[in-house]
């Protein structure tokens, strides 16, 4: 019977020390996160490639999380380089002054923006790869940093006849604020062609232009999301029209006027009781 109490008693005693050895772990681990995050700027200099890349990362993160507001001017700086160096998750570097709002990058980003063009002319320059992520992330960062060459970008790849094209502005867009395209991004709900495979290789699950344009509609006006209805897949045409019906019910009358505007907001309910 002693035994048996004085097992329990080391028991009891054994999973405090675990309970207590955990809650420190945590709070130590949390520590070294935001230190990690603190400092991680930091290191973007780092002569290892390897290490600049997940550095880069771990940055572009934090900043998504909209923990950058508080970045000392040093941490800018070293974004910017990164940005210049033309390697891997410079994009990342740009994108990050985009979302940081750094106005004073945008004569560096336009500067990037322009030598796309340069290096895709020499098919021996190896950053002839990183062509497509960087041209991308400057329209994006420009644009959501009010320039307006980024934004007749983002128009004209709205415009254009090609939906691998469309998509790219759509996402565009939706990254720069989408509000600001949502009369031209409403008429796309109307164009039902393929536009993005987003299945693992080999297999195929294809979201259609439509999608997209309602998905980045969806970003700028959350109001205006059906109920039930998941902007990342693919939509079904009673599921768009419910999408119109409730953009135009959404409660930011003001902001959601260019779509009032667009034709491509009538709605039509189908005699074949497509729409339910």
């Amino acid at each position: 019977m002693v035994m048996k109490q004085s097992r329990t008693s080391w028991e009891k005693h054994g999973g405090a020390r675990v309970i207590l050895a955990l809650c420190v772990w945590g709070v130590l681990g949390m520590s070294r996160v935001q230190a990690s995050e603190s400092g991680a700027w930091n290191r973007l200099g780092s002569a290892d490639r390897n290490e600049r890349r997940m550095v880069m990362e771990e940055v572009l993160s934090m900043v998504e999380r909209g923990g950058g507001g508080d970045l000392p001017v040093e941490a800018i700086r070293a974004i910017r380089d990164h940005a210049g160096r033309w390697e891997e998750n410079s994009d990342k570097a740009i994108l990050a002054l985009g979302l940081l709002g750094d106005r004073s990058s945008m004569a560096l980003v336009r500067s990037v923006w322009k030598e796309c063009g340069q290096v895709g002319k020499n098919p021996l320059d190896d950053r002839i790869v990183l062509i497509p992520r960087m041209r991308k992330a400057c329209v994006m960062a420009l644009c959501k940093l009010g320039d307006a060459e980024a934004a007749a970008e983002v128009e004209r790849l709205l415009d254009s006849d090609t939906p691998m094209e469309i998509a790219e502005g759509i996402e565009c867009a939706a990254h720069g604020g989408a509000g600001r395209f949502a009369g031209r991004l409403a008429t796309l709900l109307e164009d039902d062609r393929d536009a993005v495979n987003v299945a693992p290789s080999g297999a195929f699950y294809w979201l259609r232009v439509c999608n997209l344009a309602a998905a980045a509609l969806v970003k700028a006006f959350p109001a205006s999301q059906p109920e039930g209805i998941q902007p990342g897949v693919r939509w079904e045409k009673w599921q768009l029209e419910a999408f119109k019906v409730s953009a135009r019910m959404a409660d930011d009358e003001d902001a959601l006027a260019p779509i009032e505007r667009s034709q491509a907001l009538d709605v039509s309910f189908e005699e074949d009781g497509d729409f339910q």
